[in-house]
């Protein structure tokens, strides 16, 4: 015989706080949750509730990335752009990620890209490839 579980009446509640939230998402992240991964990588960029580290946000954002999450792949092409903290300023791989990013519509990223060919950043300039991801992003 299985036990029943305990159920909260319409007049109860519990309180979650950001400490229980941040031990969701490591034990979801480190079982290959991508929103997770990405909600790591962005408390780490941040420094929200975690000392702020842009390697460890880098690790994070990559991990979710390479499984087509679009929020974490402009996380990661935004760090290798801006090249912050000891993270090396690569434009082309920042290109690759904005990419990837654009191409599920994400709008954010579909401007970076832009920019990226407007200025020939990790790309050939290109006007007409820049124009095309600006007004994509619209």
């Amino acid at each position: 015989m299985h036990g029943q579980r305990d159920s909260l009446s319409p007049d109860e509640h519990f309180e979650i706080d950001d400490s229980d939230l941040q031990d969701m998402d490591r034990i979801l992240a480190e079982e290959g949750n991508p929103i997770a991964q990405y909600n790591l990588g962005l408390m780490y960029d941040n420094g929200e509730g975690v000392p702020q580290d842009y390697a460890e946000a880098m690790r994070w954002y990559r991990l979710a990335a390479v499984q087509g999450y679009a929020h974490a792949q402009l996380g990661l092409g935004s760090l290798l752009d801006y090249g912050w903290g000891d993270i090396p300023q690569d434009y082309a791989e920042a290109a690759y990620w904005y990419r990837l990013a654009a191409e599920q519509g994400c709008a954010d990223a579909q401007y970076e890209l832009g920019y990226m060919y407007e200025n020939g950043l990790g790309v050939p300039q290109d006007y007409a490839e820049a124009a095309h991801w600006y007004l994509s992003s619209r």
